[in-house]
């Protein structure tokens, strides 16, 4: 039981880790985009 918590919770890490970095270059890549549409538009 404790053996299971313990792989539930490093995987669970392991996944933040991996999806923080990618969530914050797309939100960065996002907003990018989003500056020069506008830039272009006006």
């Amino acid at each position: 039981m404790v053996l299971r918590e313990n792989i539930y919770r490093i995987l669970c890490h392991d996944i933040c880790i991996l999806t923080i970095p990618m969530v914050r270059t797309g939100l960065l890549k996002r907003r990018n985009f989003v500056d020069t549409f506008s830039d272009i538009s006006y």
